[in-house]
């Protein structure tokens, strides 16, 4: 149960509720602002969410338990724009409670900051995948590494392939621990987007890629690669078709195939006598995010935002427009 702290009565204008509000339906109570009742104050890490500026001043006077509204200082840089009313509009139509996704990047030394027309690269990226998937992925820290944080990791475009796993590679091994041992600045569940300074992956086109579930259980990360190459005009939608990859792979007892995708790897003929592999992590609709080259593609089918709605890195859960 909750009670009013001394400090609060001594205002004479406690509600009633103040009284008795129990923990399981505090959401409910008269006093409780609408904004905070669409965010899972549970899934962020760091008793903080008070000195937030959302943070209405009658909460404060509530005894809350230190589980149930925490936010990491670092986490919540600029999210307290969340709970602000925006164009893009939260909380999705729809939906019976609001939640986030936070990602967070590195850039290593040499790494293009900016997009050609000069706005802020990791945002961009951001909000176009926000805009795509219509949810809200809500960018928090880009960390600069230095030089001689770079030279220890040591990445060589050797290191780049998307066809073994995230550890198995001594340079990614340290981004991994590197990732590791920030998640007591970062939260550990903000996927991790890693901008690094070569066109491509190793002998190939491919500009990303991304690793779901790294780590043992219950310290699983997820990663993804973006190359230079993918820093154009023709590849906007590139960080949303890595998300996709990272929602369909977190789904408790699921595999990460794509509900739009075949059921076996699929081998398609192009126009112009070439072909196009499509593994059942795809989806085979030209047009859709998550082809195999998503270029500027912006389409979503229902199944695939259902499916996603689903991932455990979506703390709570969430109604599908329709």
């Amino acid at each position: 149960m909750y009670t009013c702290r001394k400090s609060y009565n001594k205002t004479k204008k406690a509600h009633k509720e103040c009284k008795c509000a129990p923990s399981n339906n505090y959401k409910t109570m008269p006093w409780y602002p609408k904004k905070l009742r669409y965010h899972n104050c549970s899934s962020t890490p760091l008793n903080y969410c008070k000195n937030m500026p959302w943070y209405p001043k009658k909460l404060k006077y509530f005894n809350l338990p230190k589980s149930k509204c925490q936010c990491s200082p670092s986490a919540m840089n600029g999210m307290d724009t969340v709970f602000k009313p925006t164009q893009e509009g939260y909380p999705p139509e729809g939906a019976s409670i609001f939640s986030f996704i936070g990602i967070m990047a590195y850039y290593f030394p040499g790494v293009s900051t900016t997009k050609p027309d000069g706005t802020d690269r990791f945002q961009s990226d951001v909000s176009r995948a926000r805009q795509i998937w219509n949810f809200p992925i809500i960018p928090t820290r880009a960390v600069q590494l230095t030089q001689q944080q770079a030279d220890v990791i040591n990445l060589q475009q050797s290191d780049l392939t998307c066809s073994s796993d995230f550890l198995d590679r001594r340079a990614r091994q340290l981004m991994a621990s590197r990732r590791v041992s920030d998640s007591t600045r970062f939260y550990k569940d903000l996927i991790t987007v890693w901008y690094v300074p070569f066109n491509t992956f190793e002998r190939s086109s491919t500009v990303g890629c991304a690793w779901s579930n790294v780590g043992g259980p219950g310290s699983e990360y997820q990663h993804i690669i973006v190359t230079e190459n993918a820093n154009n005009s023709s590849n906007l939608s590139l960080l949303a078709h890595e998300l996709g990859h990272i929602f369909f792979g977190t789904v408790p007892g699921q595999d990460n195939s794509d509900p739009t995708g075949p059921d076996i790897t699929t081998l398609i003929q192009n126009e112009n006598g070439t072909t196009t592999t499509i593994t059942p992590s795809h989806s085979l609709a030209e047009d859709n995010v998550m082809y195999p080259t998503p270029r500027n593609n912006t389409v979503v089918e229902r199944s695939q935002r259902e499916k996603m709605a689903s991932s455990r890195l979506v703390p709570i859960d969430i109604l599908i427009p329709s």
